[in-house]
């Protein structure tokens, strides 16, 4: 599976200095950092949005699987092949929940952890509900790079009855906090060195 190295060097990135616990994060492009959000490279469609989490009620540690209840979201995905699928998930008529993983021995980058957005919304008898796994420094929840993102739609009421979906394998995504635009001293030096360097890539595949 392939990510964008820009990506996991902003989880080296602080999150906002702010005292609060109610903290906003953000899905963005991967590549270009724009909030049209993430590509559902197997069934053509988007992902993007924004949701709220009370950061406070997160375990630290990477040692507890726990799931958190999210304070406020507004997730949208499209789709150009499937109209069931073209749904906007809100407080009131969805549920969302972010589920907290275990630390994992992630090889090169070190110890890590992969956290799990999760929307729901019943359409009548039948479902749709979309899966952001993220992968996440050890015990702290800073939002990163969005693995393997998934949207599908499970038909219950008419024949035939089964499953329709959309997969991003490519790490398209990625889920931020605002505040990584305003980022930490010594930050941008790091997120400056990625983007060198993947340009510096790219100059020598152009070649």
């Amino acid at each position: 599976m392939r990510v964008h190295l820009f990506s996991i060097l902003m989880l080296s990135c602080g999150i906002s200095a702010s005292g609060a616990n109610i903290k906003e994060f953000v899905i963005v492009n991967s590549q270009t950092m724009d909030i049209s959000g993430g590509l559902f490279t197997s069934g053509s469609g988007t992902f993007s949005g924004h949701f709220e989490v009370d950061v406070s009620q997160i375990p630290q540690g990477g040692v507890t699987f726990s799931q958190v209840a999210l304070t406020d979201w507004d997730i949208v995905i499209t789709s150009s092949q499937t109209p069931s699928l073209n749904v906007e998930f809100r407080p009131g008529n969805t549920t969302g929940s972010l589920h907290i993983g275990l630390e994992q021995d992630m090889g090169d980058l070190g110890p890590a952890q992969i956290d799990i957005l999760t929307f729901q919304k019943d359409v009548g008898s039948d479902v749709v509900e979309v899966m952001l796994p993220m992968l996440e420094p050890v015990g702290l929840f800073r939002g990163g790079v969005v693995l393997n993102a998934s949207a599908i739609y499970t038909n219950f009421t008419t024949p035939p009855f089964g499953q329709t979906g959309m997969r991003d394998n490519f790490g398209t995504g990625t889920v931020v906090d605002p505040a990584l635009f305003a980022p930490e001293p010594g930050c941008g030096l790091l997120l400056a060195a990625g983007l060198g360097f993947v340009a510096a890539r790219r100059l020598r595949v152009a070649k």
